[in-house]
């Protein structure tokens, strides 16, 4: 039999976002939280106070003889504290850490919310139910750096955005401790208002279900919500810390749940976070299998009779890749865009797009001419892979980085073998369909047209440039094996960034479905040359002193034409100009 545990981790990491978490007052409680009764005996013991009575032995019944009715978490808060203001003071006692309680670790997030945190995090987990009043795990969220839809009361769930367009939602079963109407007695606790419940419905027919810290002994609203839903499509997982007694056991057996033994929440949680994370880089490519796939690359690409098994090795990573990066995989609609879950997903990207990075460094340095309309064929297949095109507009822009870091590291190697008409072919003949239109893919495949403002979460190492400086030390490792001096794939990189700027403007003048298009893209070459040599001067320099004998020209780039160039050298130049102020002037110096 597979262990409960790893089965469950399996599950998570294979169906990431199906599967929600119910929390019971087990998980609170270990970090020094009071459970809900536990509020009402020692609110009790204050009435009893207040009346200059001893309930010490049994609060409940004191209660019971007193006033002639069971304890009433609402009445009883009103008997104490007459404003809102006293109220939310004193539950603040119960639930806020005072600085001593906090240097001790106590009320506050405990290993168990900060490791389920890092799965919402991950986008394995969307939806988390929970029967606590505190805000211990929306606390270990906002730390992860994720706001979550809150769900508290009736009123909150109207208006709210359905579940599957929120990246995280925290649905508090009985209430918050900053709301008297939170759900505390017997009597509470039987039944749920009629759009809790269909919510609650939706969840237990729709996700699986992880529980863990809950009983099942006093939440009957709860329970009949487990016993009436009927289908099986996810596994519910339930943890115990000994053998299931009551209605645990009866609800175990009624949806043939997986119990699983655990020794506390905290161990249990960091063990599947863990387990996932193992997985999830087990789905990377390996590094062998990049290093096979460019051995067997460099076996295709001189030998004439291996044509078609060249071109089933590029397209079938080619299609791997496709396949990884597609809107199942990776949504669009997560809300909000925060930091850490934009740069996990990007690093994604990079991970994932790897292998095909490295086949297109080496088959486009040693390539034969012949073989060309196989890159260009690979860049049209990734940079046209969504069916979805709706969203959240940083998460539709940054499905085509991945396509812009493999076509890079395929042109930058095709510059250091100065083939410039391949250059010009891969910018230009790969094909982005928008709106019904064809158009060249140096129009969509730019870096910051893959970040525009979310650049900003980049580590930046350049205010002008930051997302091309981050592209360029990403793949300063993939191409080190063709060019391992730093000043080749310098030269290399920026020459690529200032060819793609200046073919930009080539389609630019002379199609006018173009001329949309205000901003030309830019490298780093733009601010380069103070105080010693620029990549791209450099380049312009030698082909002014060679004239029409440039391999630049004669490969016929810009028609063949010095003239063409150098009108589309000064349009760019002045565009710098006017973006850029470090921009060194000597580009338009025609002598």
């Amino acid at each position: 039999m597979i262990d409960p545990l790893l089965s469950l981790s399996l599950s998570l990491n294979s169906n990431k976002g199906i599967y929600a978490i119910l929390l019971g007052s087990g998980i609170s409680n270990a970090a020094g939280i009071p459970t809900g009764w536990e509020i009402v005996i020692d609110i009790i013991k204050k009435v009893a106070k207040l009346h200059g009575e001893d309930c010490a032995a049994d609060p409940e019944s004191w209660y019971l003889s007193k006033y002639g009715t069971a304890a009433n978490y609402s009445i009883l808060l009103n008997e104490v504290a007459k404003s809102p203001g006293e109220r939310r003071n004193l539950l603040s006692t119960y639930f806020v850490p005072s600085d001593e309680e906090r240097s001790v670790n106590l009320k506050t997030s405990t290993k168990a919310h900060r490791a389920i945190a890092s799965l919402v995090l991950s986008g394995h987990i969307k939806v988390i139910l929970t029967t606590n009043f505190d805000s211990l795990m929306e606390d270990a969220l906002r730390e992860k750096g994720i706001s979550p839809t809150i769900i508290s009361t009736v009123d909150s769930i109207q208006g709210t955005l359905p579940i599957i367009h929120t990246s995280c939602t925290v649905i508090k079963l009985h209430g918050d401790y900053r709301d008297i109407r939170i759900k505390n007695t017997l009597d509470e606790l039987q039944t749920y208002e009629e759009p809790m419940n269909t919510l609650i419905d939706r969840i237990f027919d729709e996700f699986g279900l992880i529980i863990c810290g809950w009983s099942a002994e006093w939440d009957h609203a709860l329970v009949s919500a487990i016993e009436r839903c009927k289908s099986r499509r996810f596994t519910i997982y339930w943890c115990t810390r000994g053998i299931p007694q009551g209605n645990a056991k009866r609800l175990i057996d009624l949806r043939q749940a997986e119990p699983i033994t655990i020794k506390d929440a905290d161990s249990f949680f960091e063990n599947v976070q863990d387990k996932v994370v193992t997985l999830e880089e087990l789905n990377n490519p390996h590094p062998l299998s990049k290093k096979t796939a460019v051995a067997s690359l460099k076996r295709y690409l001189p030998d004439p009779t291996q044509r078609i098994r060249f071109h089933d090795l590029v397209m079938g990573e080619t299609e791997q890749l496709a396949e990884s990066i597609t809107d199942k995989h990776f949504s669009v609609d997560v809300r909000p865009v925060n930091k850490d879950e934009f740069l996990q997903r990007v690093k994604a990207y990079e991970s994932l797009s790897e292998t095909l990075r490295s086949i297109f460094a080496t088959g486009c340095y040693w390539g034969l001419d012949e073989q060309n309309y196989v890159w260009v064929k690979s860049l049209t297949r990734l940079a046209n892979n969504w069916d979805i095109h709706g969203g959240i507009t940083a998460l539709l822009d940054l499905r085509l980085y991945p396509v812009v870091l493999v076509m890079y590291a395929g042109g930058i190697a095709a510059v250091a073998r100065e083939k410039y008409m391949f250059v010009r072919e891969l910018l230009t003949e790969t094909k982005v369909s928008r709106s019904g239109c064809t158009y060249a893919g140096v129009f969509y495949l730019d870096p910051m047209s893959c970040f525009k403002e979310t650049y900003k979460f980049l580590p930046c190492v350049s205010q002008y440039t930051p997302v091309n400086q981050y592209i360029y030390k990403l793949l300063r490792t993939d191409l080190r094996e063709i060019l391992p001096f730093e000043q080749d794939f310098e030269r290399a990189f920026d020459i690529f960034e200032y060819l793609a700027a200046l073919l930009f403007l080539d389609q630019k003048v002379k199609d006018p479905k173009y001329r949309e298009w205000e901003v030309s893209p830019y490298g780093s070459y733009a601010w380069k040359g103070y105080g010693g040599s620029n990549n791209v001067l450099d380049f312009v320099s030698k082909g002014r002193s060679l004239g029409e004998n440039w391999t630049v020209l004669k490969q016929s780039l810009f028609g063949g034409s010095m003239d063409r160039f150098e009108q589309l050298n000064e349009i760019h130049t002045k565009f710098l100009k006017e973006c850029i102020l470090p921009f060194p002037t000597d580009l338009i110096n025609k002598g």
